[in-house]
């Protein structure tokens, strides 16, 4: 069972310092990256490449703050060791029946997360009737606050800003949170409170920390996928890649998705699909790809929109808006023709597949 604790304050500057020191010394142990200010506007911090990365070269490895499963899929993520199985797991904890374990042993593990967040799931009802999405959010929000506070002595007392300060450094959009944002969200914050003031932690989330630390979770949270399937089974939270790694469309590292506890990030691959097989040069900026860079400009924008607050300018949306609208044009005002090799052609891949399919449809036009 955990622990009971008295709050006390600690200077939130001094709390902010601390947990960014923990996190940059995870950035830097590599001698190959360094995190800088972003070259985009908004971008914040960003990892920049200090010297010639090869393809698949490892350049950040970040570790597990907090993961918890989808709804569907709480049997396909052990509850201690966080192993994504693709059978569902049959050991499951008794008390809240919320969670699964591997073994015995991860049952047994009193030092892991679900010592404490097991007393807040039993309190874990009546999630059904809210929406799905906004549930997932609150019970990964519930596990990186378990995570924050897990470690405090019994009896001492818990310096709230030092604890959370991991997840406070991660950067969230406080203008997202309009009115009508703020009313959709009071039930699912009361539904979370009646739950979380069972985990006998003597702090208690105000409404406003609530609307943060979920805001600074949509914006830095990453999925946990099952191997053989490729099923979504859960999210998870790690600090030092979500304040390192920006957004690109045509991203030039990727996520290895083998392990939980730690994330390892490399360099361009070929076999992905979402970037160029060519190395990465000594000061270009490191990026992933938040959203499925395969679906068209519009939609990427407006799911990029929807979830991280921002507009993507990157050079694939714009090359792709350009392609958009060059092709708009050949539809509206040139002959049927025109665009005959366009419907015949396959989908372009790499930087130059617009050019070479517009000097195509060009050659037609100046044909007729």
């Amino acid at each position: 069972e955990p622990h009971l604790c008295a709050a006390t304050a600690l200077s939130p500057d001094m709390a902010h310092l601390s947990a960014m020191s923990q996190l940059f010394d995870e950035l830097q142990d590599s001698a190959a990256v360094e995190l800088r200010s972003s070259s985009v506007s908004g971008g914040g911090r960003t990892l920049v490449a200090k010297k010639k990365l090869e393809e698949d070269e490892l350049v950040l490895q970040s570790n597990l703050l907090a993961a918890c499963a989808l709804d569907g899929h709480t049997a396909n993520l052990c509850g201690a060791c966080y192993k994504i199985s693709a059978t569902p797991l049959q050991l499951r904890c008794p008390r809240c029946k919320q969670v699964y374990f591997c073994n015995a042993a991860c049952q047994n593990n009193v030092d892991g997360d679900h010592a404490m967040s097991c007393l807040a799931l039993r309190k874990w009802k009546g999630g059904s009737k809210l929406d799905s999405q906004k549930v997932s959010l609150l019970r990964l929000l519930l596990q990186v606050y378990v995570a924050c506070f897990k470690f405090v002595p019994a009896g001492k007392k818990v310096n709230a800003t030092k604890a959370l300060a991991k997840l406070r450094c991660l950067h969230f959009h406080e203008e997202a949170w309009d009115v009508s944002e703020r009313k959709v969200w009071q039930k699912p914050f009361a539904f979370f409170l009646q739950a979380w003031r069972s985990a006998k932690v003597p702090w208690t989330p105000s409404i406003k920390d609530l609307r943060a630390d979920i805001g600074r979770i949509e914006c830095n949270v990453f999925s946990l996928y099952e191997d053989a399937s490729g099923a979504l089974v859960g999210h998870a939270v790690y600090p030092s890649a979500g304040i390192a790694l920006n957004h690109s469309c045509a991203p030039n590292c990727y996520a290895d998705d083998k392990g939980v506890k730690v994330l390892k990030f490399f360099a361009t691959h070929n076999g992905r699909g979402v970037a160029s097989a060519r190395a990465v040069s000594a000061g270009e900026e490191l990026c992933i790809s938040y959203v499925d860079v395969k679906m068209p400009v519009g939609s990427r924008r407006r799911a990029l929109k929807e979830q991280y607050h921002f507009e993507c300018k990157c050079a694939k949306c714009e090359d792709d808006i350009n392609w958009d609208f060059r092709k708009s044009l050949l539809r509206s005002r040139l002959h049927p023709l025109a665009f005959t090799c366009l419907k015949r052609s396959s989908k372009y891949q790499g930087d130059d597949g617009p050019e070479a399919e517009w000097s195509q449809s060009k050659e037609v036009i100046e044909a007729r």
